[in-house]
């Protein structure tokens, strides 16, 4: 029966969807002609797509470049079709049963609706990967189902097949035109054109990061390798070296991020990390990854690149954000720390090379001089002494080596200092933390009285952290006189007594905290006493360099252009040449780097043409210079383990206030396995005055004293060997650390971290904000400055775009 033509009535008026349409009508070849349908622009506001192309091609009806109903936006160059998306959307249709498995597996293991676009970004997007040949370096498109891993994109070359096969002359295949779609992602806005961004496929940052949704830290959920239970990647390393990530409800510790949180100061790539935070994530999360995975190798932007594997034009983008990252974590300490080779393609061009002079020796001007030196500049070292390390001694003359400065080291995760010691094979010995207590008569002190009066110390200190919420710089008072105050007012409003046994061991805590101060309590500052603790910490354990900071010092000096015995008297920088004169002669230089400790800045032993900025000069003169002093014997028995067993130290508790901080502490340092044994002891706050008048002599007999008071039973020798420390009055130390005195805040660190008209540089423990009072601090202010005189040195301060 010939079919009805003639208009319909309204009796027999029904919908055309209830009808099955003839196969003429879907025959669009010979129904319709798509070439001469006028071409849809992508209809997303500011895409430059005036003829997009779907890249799908997931059915034979996909529209390719020609018409579609409606063009769905991945990025400004990728775009699939309306037909495309029916043949996953649709029920009926083939892919339906694709998009269901793929979405069954994202429900069950990630974070974020497994939505259809999400789909087309993890699946059927194309790969790009970069010609490495030394000088074409164009970009590529693959196919969606190219076998694209670390090996491929290591040795691709232009030519080469998606299995990585040679399929021509690669010679000529690198002169072929590079796709105009890749400058599209060179645009820094390119994430916020972004509707959804592909995830990042076999990445090693997974193995990290088993505890989180793949989706939530970038990585794509439907990759078997990015989910479900791995070896640890750290086991390789002495237990708590290195730890890349906080975990979750953990405060964050120094040199780590949490995997899945952008922290306040990640603003160095805002086109990244606020216009798509989780790409950010998965980038940052994979450079930390690689290096923690290696930490004996410089982690390179080539590494980085082989390792970023995701789909589409965005991996093209992130290769491009990779330098700027690297370069913000390498020089803040988080990556290739430590003694390693830096890459030839890194260093500094030979026409832009000026000499760099850096006064002082210590760890701050090592560091500073290494990373110069091998980033290629011309930097030499002027030190006052006959020898390196500064404030960093280490003698032999007791049976195991003895630091007359700094030997422990105080949070030894991702501490470059430990960093180094691994990368060395120096040796370090975890300290236990437990400490017996002994009282002046060698009672040991009950646990529960040590631990109740431990609580209560640490309660006062949290309750003048409440107060100082409240509080302006102007209404500080010493820390030593608010402690006592809140103490007396918790007694008086408990009405709890405490015993003179409970009221000695709160001057043996409060002790120990004017060691860690460097100052006697009526001097620091109680409002800002611990202000680097609102900061990152280096966190786990405690460790005893065995061989001492002297062999970092060593180590880190190889190869430098050093001049011993050269003291320091003048710096000129009125010129564009600044002149350095010492006892001997006068040096000339671009930059000056200066090292020297707080307490020589304070003398003014180094004239300064100009005179410094009035607020440089009021840092130096308000920030605190703190004292301490050490005192080292050998027995030739280890007397002490009767009462301390295997614990590496053991606390005094003062008879009496006065005595607080005099031998507060004792550290067996020993490390041979003879049966001599070496004890360390401080001498700080108040109690500096008790020893000050006396000789090495009679301070090592005070000393001796307290030990038979510690230990009445047992009949004390006398020292094989003993050392007396006297940083105070050392002429190129006058002192221990830095501290923060009354009135004064944080920014003075700032202050004395500035540089003077981008000529005069200062780094040192003094200008750490983060980690003053620490070797550690001292080393990072050094990497701080070098990086900044490399970027005045190269004129490349990065310009982000807006």
């Amino acid at each position: 029966m010939a079919a009805d033509n003639s208009a319909p009535t309204t009796e027999g008026k029904r919908s055309a969807r209830g009808k099955k349409r003839s196969s003429k009508l879907l025959d669009d070849k010979e129904d319709y002609d798509d070439s001469k349908r006028p071409r849809r622009a992508c209809e997303r506001s500011q895409c430059p797509a005036k003829v997009p192309i779907c890249f799908a091609g997931a059915t034979d009806r996909c529209a390719g470049s020609s018409w579609t109903s409606r063009w769905y936006h991945i990025s400004p160059g990728e775009h699939f079709c309306n037909e495309c998306f029916d043949h996953y959307y649709r029920a009926h249709k083939d892919g339906y049963t694709i998009f269901s498995d793929w979405k069954r597996i994202w429900s069950t293991h990630g974070k974020n609706e497994p939505k259809l676009m999400l789909f087309f970004a993890d699946q059927m997007l194309p790969y790009w990967v970069q010609c490495t040949a030394k000088d074409c370096k164009k970009w590529r498109q693959l196919s969606k189902d190219a076998k694209f891993d670390t090996e491929l994109v290591q040795r691709f070359k232009c030519g080469m097949s998606s299995s990585g096969v040679k399929k021509e002359n690669q010679t000529g295949a690198c002169q072929v035109s590079q796709d105009a779609r890749v400058d599209l992602p060179m645009n820094r806005r390119w994430y916020s054109q972004v509707t959804s961004a592909p995830y990042l496929w076999n990445s090693p940052s997974a193995t990290f990061l088993t505890g989180y949704y793949p989706d939530g830290v970038g990585l794509s959920v439907s990759d078997p390798s990015n989910r479900g239970a791995q070896e640890d990647p750290l086991a390789k390393y002495p237990k708590g070296l290195i730890q890349p990530f906080t975990n979750d409800g953990e405060s964050r510790s120094a040199l780590s991020f949490h995997p899945d949180f952008i922290e306040t100061e990640e603003n160095y790539l805002p086109h990244l990390s606020l216009d798509n935070p989780t790409l950010y994530l998965a980038l940052r999360n994979l450079i930390m990854s690689l290096w923690a995975d290696n930490i004996k190798e410089w982690l390179t932007v080539e590494k980085c690149s082989y390792n970023l594997l995701c789909r589409g034009l965005t991996r093209i983008r992130m290769v491009e954000d990779l330098p700027l990252l690297l370069q913000y974590l390498t020089c803040n300490g988080f990556i290739n720390s430590g003694l390693l080779t830096i890459p030839s393609s890194l260093h500094i061009s030979s026409d832009i090379q000026k000499d760099v002079i850096i006064i002082g020796g210590g760890i701050s001007g090592l560091s500073a001089a290494r990373y110069l030196h091998d980033m290629g500049v011309k930097v030499k070292v002027l030190e006052g002494r006959d020898r390196l390390g500064g404030r960093i001694h280490d003698t032999h003359q007791l049976v195991d080596c003895v630091g007359q400065g700094a030997q422990l080291l105080i949070g030894q995760t991702n501490n470059p200092i430990s960093i180094i010691a691994y990368q060395a094979g120096l040796g370090t010995k975890v300290i236990k933390e437990h400490c017996n207590l002994m009282d002046h008569r060698g009672k040991l002190v009950d646990p529960l009285v040590d631990r109740r009066i431990d609580f209560h110390f640490n309660a006062m200190l949290d309750v003048i952290a409440e107060w100082r919420q409240t509080k302006e710089l102007s209404h500080d008072i010493n820390l030593l006189d608010k402690f006592f105050e809140m103490h007396e007012q918790f007694k008086e409003e408990s009405q709890l007594p405490f015993t003179e046994e409970e009221e000695q061991v709160l001057q043996f805590h409060l002790g120990n905290l004017e060691y860690a101060c460097g100052a006697s309590l009526s001097k620091v500052s109680a409002l800002n006493w611990d202000h680097n603790e609102s900061l990152p910490q280096f966190s786990g354990d405690a460790v005893l360099m065995k061989d001492g900071y002297s062999q970092v010092v060593k180590r880190m000096s190889e190869n430098i252009d050093l001049c011993l015995n050269t003291q320091v008297l003048g710096i000129d920088y009125s010129d564009d040449v600044i002149t350095v004169k010492t006892t001997d002669k006068t040096y000339t230089a671009h930059k000056v780097l200066v090292t020297v400790p707080l307490a020589l800045l304070k003398k003014q032993t180094i004239q300064f043409t100009p005179p410094l900025p009035e607020k440089k000069l009021q840092a130096i003169t308000s920030l605190g210079a703190g004292s301490l002093e050490k005192v080292a014997l050998q027995f030739n028995k280890k007397f002490w383990k009767s009462k301390t067993d295997e614990d590496d130290f053991f606390g005094h508790v003062p008879a009496e206030e006065k005595q607080r901080g005099l031998f507060n502490v004792f550290y067996d340092i020993s490390t041979s396995t003879s049966d001599s044994g070496i004890l360390v002891t401080n001498v700080s706050g108040e109690a500096l005055n008790l020893i000050k008048d006396k000789t090495d002599k009679e301070v090592v007999n005070l000393c001796l004293y307290t030990l038979k008071s510690l230990f009445p039973a047992q009949t004390i020798p006398d020292p094989v060997n003993y050392l007396v420390t006297h940083w105070d009055s050392d002429p190129f130390a006058g002192m221990a650390y830095s501290y923060m005195p009354v009135g004064s805040d944080g920014s003075l660190y700032d202050d004395m971290a500035k540089d003077v008209n981008d000529k005069v540089y200062f780094a040192g423990e003094a200008t750490n904000k983060q980690f003053p009072q620490s070797v550690t601090g001292a080393y990072l202010s050094g990497l701080r400055e070098a990086n900044k005189i490399i970027l005045s040195l190269t004129s490349e301060i990065t310009q982000v775009d807006t």
